[in-house]
């Protein structure tokens, strides 16, 4: 076998242990006992907001702030509640966080553009 030969063996083989062990790794990320839940992230109208797997008792990752025209993101709401501190939250069920929204209220003085946050 040629030297290109052994290396292109060597590239599929490590290719193929790859795939074969990908489902394994996965499954090891949930231990077994363990309960995830499913965070979702409704924006409103907003841009979309990728959910998240969290562990049960544990707190979700702040997401990047989802955009929306005329608006400026405020907060997210958790059953209709301003949430305060995303680290103090503690995921026990399936939970849907909802954006909370600002209207952009723009205003011309002396030829500047100011922005000021309204209407949440």
């Amino acid at each position: 076998m040629t030297r290109i030969g052994k290396k292109l063996a060597a590239v599929f083989l490590t290719v193929a242990m790859i795939i074969t062990l990908m489902p394994l790794m996965s499954q090891a990320a949930y231990a077994e006992g363990e309960t995830y839940y499913t965070v979702t992230f409704d924006s409103d109208g907003g841009t979309p907001v990728p959910s998240q797997s969290v562990l049960e008792g544990s707190a979700p990752t702040y997401p990047t702030s989802p955009t929306k025209e005329g608006y400026t993101f405020y907060r997210w709401m958790k059953d209709g509640e301003i949430i305060e501190s995303f680290s103090k939250l503690e995921i026990t069920e399936d939970t849907t966080l909802t954006a909370l929204w600002a209207t952009k209220v723009t205003a011309r003085l002396s030829g500047e553009t100011s922005e000021d946050r309204a209407g949440y």
